[in-house]
């Protein structure tokens, strides 16, 4: 048996944008790469994955000022698709990729499947991030389990900033579905002060050979959650960094956008310094109540027989081997 290694799978840096405020230039996380990657090792981390939100600048970035770290980084993604139809958005860790890759990704972001049928053509390993935070979006939350998360191999079972109930749900539905799927941990760190709280476990003497144990699921998650308190404290880091950028040499934006995120962000009402924390508080309730339906649902589905053989079957049929099988030719090769 050879030596396991540990890896944050999910970690952001400067490059991940905020494209939900648009009308100020927000970021989601102000950290610079070479920070996040020195921060992981320190803690015991043998390898770190750099998942922007739709960029992979953080790597990029940090194999040119920092060649010697290239082999302690794992290249990736964290792809936002969409399942036509529903208007649903999913986000998909995708690892192992390289530039053009990441660009064809972008280019099939409208389209979640065939996002998915590439990167398995490809031979990258994606698995879907924080299943609940999509799910509790979903109107009909059981067909959501039913119909798109046995498209993915794997799932993110331990996110430091999810609620433990809530990575004890996700695991609980990989046992019940009757396939194997790829469980792994990130901590989704936004700030230093949760990187490396989660990780994922597995043989591997470099990252390819890393990832290719994750992906034939010889792997396990690790770590725990970081805790409500934690997660209100980053958001509030992460605040404040953009308002100290406002003047600062991370504000990248021309004159003209410099005046209106000025204005814009001088101009919230009174007692709105309480709307992250109240917000984060609520994300994190729906999380909860999502987290005990799903456990409550699995429970129950483990006592009727007829659903838990109609599940199983829907897994089995729709799992990646199957499901996307004879689309191989349709991607592979079709990149440098």
């Amino acid at each position: 048996m050879g030596t396991l290694r540990k890896a944050d799978l999910h970690l952001h840096s400067r490059h991940s944008g905020w494209q939900r405020i648009r009308l100020i230039d927000a970021l989601d996380c102000y950290l610079d790469p070479v920070a996040v990657v020195e921060t992981a090792l320190e803690r015991g981390m043998d390898y770190a994955a750099l998942t922007d939100h739709d960029s992979v600048g953080g790597w990029v970035e940090l194999f040119s000022r920092r060649p010697d770290l290239q082999s302690r980084v794992i290249p990736g993604v964290e792809v936002e698709a969409t399942f036509p139809g529903w208007g649903l958005k999913v986000h998909i860790n995708v690892l192992g990729l390289t530039e053009a890759q990441h660009l064809e990704l972008q280019r099939l972001r409208p389209d979640a499947v065939e996002l998915l049928r590439y990167a398995r053509a490809q031979e990258l390993l994606a698995l879907l991030n924080h299943p609940l935070r999509t799910l509790w979006r979903h109107p009909r939350p059981q067909r959501f389990m039913e119909e798109v998360m046995p498209l993915f191999g794997g799932y993110e079972a331990v996110n430091s900033a999810s609620p433990e109930i809530g990575n004890r749900a996700v695991t609980a539905l990989a046992r019940l579905c009757g396939q194997p799927r790829i469980l792994v941990g990130g901590s989704d760190a936004h700030t230093l002060s949760r990187v490396g709280f989660a990780y994922t476990v597995a043989e591997g003497d470099d990252p390819g050979q890393f990832l290719e144990n994750v992906r034939q699921g010889r792997c396990a998650p690790g770590g725990s959650a970081s805790g409500l308190p934690r997660v209100i404290a980053d958001v509030y880091s992460v605040v404040g960094r953009y308002y100290a950028s406002l003047g600062g040499p991370l504000f990248r934006a021309a004159p003209g956008r410099r005046l209106r995120n000025l204005l814009w962000s001088t101009a919230l009402p009174p007692g709105s310094a309480l709307l992250p924390a109240f917000l984060t508080s609520l994300n994190d309730a729906q999380y909860r109540w999502m987290a005990r339906w799903m456990l409550r649902w699995a429970a129950a589905l483990e006592g009727t027989p007829e659903q838990m053989s109609r599940l199983r079957t829907a897994f089995a049929t729709l799992a990646p081997a199957e499901n996307l099988r004879g689309i191989d030719s349709t991607y592979r090769g079709s990149l440098p």
